[in-house]
């Protein structure tokens, strides 16, 4: 069971990271730092999940949505 959610998961970040890089690639200065942001940095409104952990538990568009709103000016 542990094994299939980890494929699970898997699968969430090889099909979703592409889409939540896009959204940040003009936050970051370098494509490295939109990588440790995706592993280690914070959504605005879901606590402590990294994004990477959003998007393995199949919340990519939380992570999306928290990004255009970011985007947007809603959290500065």
């Amino acid at each position: 069971m542990t094994e299939n959610l980890k494929k699970l998961g898997d699968k969430q970040v090889e099909l979703y990271k592409p889409l939540v890089m896009e959204r940040v690639a003009d936050r970051f200065a370098d494509p490295q730092g939109a990588e440790e942001w995706f592993a280690t940095g914070r959504v605005p409104g879901y606590g402590d999940k990294t994004p990477e952990q959003l998007v393995r538990a199949g919340h990519a568009d939380w992570v999306i949505e928290a990004v255009d709103a970011a985007n947007a000016g809603v959290y500065s």
